[in-house]
């Protein structure tokens, strides 16, 4: 079972997702990011072992929040 946070997106010339900032959770840290595209992703997230959220910088506190919970709609299964 994998942990993963997304921090950010890549979109085409026609506002469409294409690829993922994929952070891999650790037992004591947190990977830097890593491009997945989204074909990647779908595959990564359809495995039901494995988990993502997203990730977003919060300019207050200074850290990174958890949000909400990244699932496949229209996956290929």
């Amino acid at each position: 079972m994998a942990k993963y946070r997304i921090s950010g997106v890549w979109k085409d010339d026609n506002n469409v997702i294409t690829h993922y900032a994929f952070h891999t959770v650790n037992e004591k840290s947190t990977t830097r990011a890593s491009k997945k595209s989204k074909a990647d992703a779908i595959k990564l997230l359809e495995n039901k072992a494995n988990s993502a959220v997203t990730w977003t910088w919060n300019y207050n506190t200074s850290g990174w929040d958890i949000g909400s919970n990244v699932e496949v709609v229209h996956g290929s299964n």
